[in-house]
């Protein structure tokens, strides 16, 4: 890791905050906040941002009263635009250096040349852009919504909150241990990348500049319906070729995984001990399938993301309308946005079930030169029999930004009592 202490270095980052609930309030900062709008952020900030060092405090604390109480106390990330970092009249590395996208942090997520949907299907709050965010996590609701409250009034005059978004974890059993998403699949399953190797210097030419990490947050609404009907058509294809392909498994074949976590190849034990180099676990699980799309385990180097989400909207179990709007409020934290370029691209061409989005897939590549639904389908092969069916549009995004999440250092250093930001 990059040498800088916990205490300089946001939380959520190295370690997931792993609160029940989360509200993300998407900020733009007021016209009428004028050249003190730094000192003024610098100012409300610390009272709601927890440090790493923070945050390992709190889980040891959790750890020693034998873990019964929950999480002690609320927790907090803030992460800024390009648009935020230009109205507070600062530069760090995220909006300079090529080499970690810094041409698509200042086009913003919904004006890259990459990226799954369109603007037209956004909420109308996240079409003009977003300045910064402010995320509050807890697994007490009653003081996250007093929490939120005097977020609201403290930040009024410096940022107007245009929209809150709120997110709690779903889970499968009554003991909640078992987390899933909408889709009913075990979630909080794959290990990821080490979190450290995301960080990034926020100053070249500053020694005593801190340290973070881009965050692409992405609100994803799951068609849950849709979802099913897709699984019903294609198992009913291969039941018209008598090859028998049950709604399970079709189920699994999309995301390469088991609802209860088990993935479709040979574990060595644990349900993120597995790749995809041994031939046969490879057929078993389709190339489209989510998992392998967003990391092959074929031995070579995969595209390092760290995914930090939480579920919004009610339980399709509950009783609530199943069209009710529900989904997943992602945060992808990366080293460069040039990462997540490259997953959306591999989520495109190679059309994964989860993300992809028909009309954009490319009619030239890895299509089948003959089927009757032409080139806007996947291969699909059970038991030796191909066939090909269009699973795609399950999810549409409805809103996002390209953010960076600055150190600990630039929070403080924004009161200018404390000196300027570097």
């Amino acid at each position: 890791m990059l040498d800088r202490p916990l205490s300089s270095i946001q939380g959520n980052i190295l370690k997931s905050f792993a609160r029940d609930s989360a509200r993300y309030l998407m900020l733009r900062f007021s016209e009428g906040a004028g050249a003190d709008l730094c000192s003024r952020l610098g100012r409300i900030l610390p009272n709601y941002v927890t440090s790493a060092w923070c945050q390992a405090e709190m889980t040891e604390r959790w750890k020693q009263s034998g873990k019964k109480n929950g999480a002690t106390a609320s927790v907090g990330m803030f992460g800024l635009s390009y648009s935020g970092y230009q109205r507070l009249g600062r530069q760090v590395r995220a909006c300079t250096d090529p080499e970690l996208g810094s041409s698509l942090f200042q086009d913003g997520f919904g004006h890259g040349k990459y990226w799954p949907g369109s603007v037209d299907a956004w909420q109308p709050s996240y079409r003009n852009g977003l300045d910064a965010f402010l995320m509050l996590a807890d697994s007490d609701a009653g003081r996250l919504t007093a929490l939120t409250d005097k977020a609201r009034r403290d930040l009024e005059g410096t940022a107007d909150v245009v929209l809150e978004e709120c997110g709690s974890r779903l889970y499968a059993d009554p003991s909640c241990t078992t987390e899933i998403e909408h889709f009913g699949f075990r979630d909080q399953v794959s290990r990821g990348v080490d979190p450290e190797t995301l960080l990034t210097e926020e100053s070249d030419s500053n020694p005593d500049s801190g340290v973070g990490c881009f965050a692409v947050f992405m609100k994803i609404e799951q068609h849950i319906d849709k979802f099913r009907q897709q699984v019903d058509e294609l198992s009913s294809l291969y039941a018209k070729l008598h090859a028998p392909f049950p709604a399970n498994e079709v189920r699994a074949s999309t995301v390469g995984r088991y609802p209860d976590g088990r993935p479709m190849a040979s574990t060595n034990g644990g349900l993120d001990d597995f790749d995809f180099r041994d031939a046969t676990d490879a057929d078993r699980c389709p190339m489209q399938a989510h998992i392998r799309v967003m990391n092959p385990r074929d031995g070579k180097l995969s595209i390092p993301v760290v995914r930090r989400g939480i579920p919004y909207g009610p339980p399709a179990s509950d009783g609530a309308p199943s069209d009710a709007a529900r989904g997943l409020l992602f945060l992808g934290l990366h080293r460069s946005l040039l990462d997540f370029l490259g997953l959306m691209a591999r989520a495109t061409s190679l059309r994964d079930p989860l993300l992809s989005q028909s009309n954009l897939w490319d009619s030239t590549s890895t299509g089948p030169t003959h089927c009757p639904h032409g080139f806007r389908a996947q291969r699909w092969k059970i038991e030796g029999v191909e066939a090909c069916y269009p699973f795609a549009d399950v999810t549409t995004i409805r809103g996002g930004e390209y953010f960076y999440i600055p150190s600990m250092d630039f929070i403080h250093r924004l009161d200018s009592s404390k000196g300027a930001a570097g």
